[in-house]
């Protein structure tokens, strides 16, 4: 790498140091929508309470994420994610052994 950034105009230099694979906005909110949706999924079809709990928590917290993405409305987002078996972030450890 060091001789190839030797031989480049010095405006090119940082080009191989930057992250050019950083997701954008859209690309952010698209990826959290599938993970909310999924995690929901989860949630619905989990058959012991604590499957349920850890999938309710990690929908919780996706659509936390795309509301402060600002994303727009998504299936589900109306209701707060819980079954009523997860209050807190504690909730969950509170049932592990």
């Amino acid at each position: 790498m060091i001789a190839l950034t030797q031989h480049m105009p010095t405006s090119d230099r940082a080009l191989p140091f930057q992250r050019l694979d950083m997701p954008t906005l859209e690309e952010d909110i698209v990826y959290y929508q599938r993970r909310f949706a999924y995690c929901t999924e989860q949630a619905g079809r989990a058959t012991c309470s604590s499957s349920r709990c850890a999938h309710e928590e990690l929908a919780r917290l996706y659509q936390e994420k795309l509301v402060t993405l600002g994303a727009s409305w998504v299936p589900g987002m109306d209701a707060p994610v819980s079954s009523g078996l997860v209050q807190t972030s504690a909730t969950i450890s509170d049932l592990l052994p």
